[in-house]
């Protein structure tokens, strides 16, 4: 609308006589005053008030009726959109750097090399907790700190060996079946499993 159009705009509202004015520009007016002066009017005679937004859908509906309005398009919402309403690089950013954050701050798992060397005693036995029980007794004995783990179908023991071995130690790992110490770490590793009932 230009300035003049705007001026018999609000002079067509307040209810003054504009002749030369647009035949939309009156329409238009018209519909509007009309809306106003039922809300007054009902005001009047309503005893509770009527809020302010059923007015403007009043009077935009009418507005879309008389044609004066386009109606309201939907807008279509794509799978993507529906799926990532909106994509944000500064988001995006700050996501990559907690990862990274995440990833770089994570403990790094320290293995005992001793965990990593292959178990190369293995038994089978009817009884494997007493046999690991009676070797852990006799390396203790001697001095020697062990650890036993249970396995799911037997137990485990390891035990790291001086490098100087004495006979006793000596007899002891013979008697026990020449149990096999790896020469570079001294490391003995014995797995006893369960015998399978046939």
């Amino acid at each position: 609308m230009s300035v003049q159009d705007d001026q018999d705009y609000l002079d067509l509202l307040a209810g003054k006589a504009v002749p030369h004015a647009a035949p939309n520009t009156i329409r238009e007016a018209e519909i509007f005053r009309a809306a106003l002066q039922a809300y007054a009017d009902k005001k009047k005679t309503a005893k509770v008030e009527e809020p302010y937004p059923p007015i403007l859908a009043k009077v935009l509906q009418r507005l879309e009726t008389e044609g004066y309005l386009p109606k309201p398009k939907v807008p279509e919402i794509s799978k993507s959109r529906a799926i990532f309403p909106r994509y944000d690089p500064l988001f995006s950013l700050a996501a990559s750097l907690l990862i990274a954050v995440l990833i770089i701050a994570a403990p790094i798992p320290r293995y005992n090399a001793k965990s990593l060397e292959p178990c190369v005693n293995e038994f089978v036995e009817l009884q494997p907790q007493l046999r690991i029980a009676n070797l852990r007794q006799e390396l203790t004995t001697l001095g020697i700190a062990t650890q036993i783990i249970q396995l799911k179908n037997g137990w485990r023991l390891q035990a790291t060996l001086p490098t100087d071995k004495s006979p006793a130690l000596l007899q002891l790992l013979a008697r026990h079946d020449n149990l096999i110490v790896l020469p570079e770490s001294q490391y003995l590793c014995v797995n006893i499993l369960a015998e399978e009932a046939q």
